[in-house]
């Protein structure tokens, strides 16, 4: 059974922060500059106050004439769906695909972004696994295994 922790590594490098009177220019930068589809918007006790994604910003530039000195509050998601690095990445995959989330920030119990997760990320990790189980079964059958 894999969990988020086994993929934690990569989730951290995902990770980009801004505060939340950060202006949408500084969440723009961070971006377009990474392969990164989201920035968590935090408060100052580092704590998950939202998070913002390049369509939030383009919404907002578009359809609410948001400047870049706008601040990220205006346009972020405050409603954050996340995962823990003891969730199982099936439950995670399941939560990520049923509300159509690109990434999911990983939070520790206090609230404190670890990572953010892909949902290409998550799905790599979990075919993996299934192919593992696959190879497993099959060695099992042909009688190469536990002997």
């Amino acid at each position: 059974m894999a969990h988020v922790q086994d993929i934690l590594h990569i989730a951290k490098q995902d990770l980009r922060l801004i505060e939340e009177n950060d202006e949408i220019r500084k969440a723009s930068d961070l971006l377009s500059t990474s392969r990164n589809r989201m920035v968590v918007v935090c408060t100052k006790d580092k704590k998950v106050a939202g998070v913002l994604t390049r369509g939030d910003i383009l919404r907002g530039v578009y359809q609410e004439n948001a400047g870049p000195d706008t601040h990220c509050t205006a346009l972020m998601c405050q409603t954050v769906e996340s995962c823990q690095a003891q969730d199982d990445l099936n439950d995670v995959w399941s939560t990520m695909s049923s509300k159509n989330l690109n990434a999911m920030p990983v939070v520790d119990d206090e609230g404190t972004p670890l990572g953010v997760l892909s949902s290409k990320c998550v799905l790599v990790k979990l075919l993996s696994e299934a192919r593992k189980q696959d190879e497993l079964m099959r060695h099992y059958v042909e009688g190469m295994g536990y002997r």
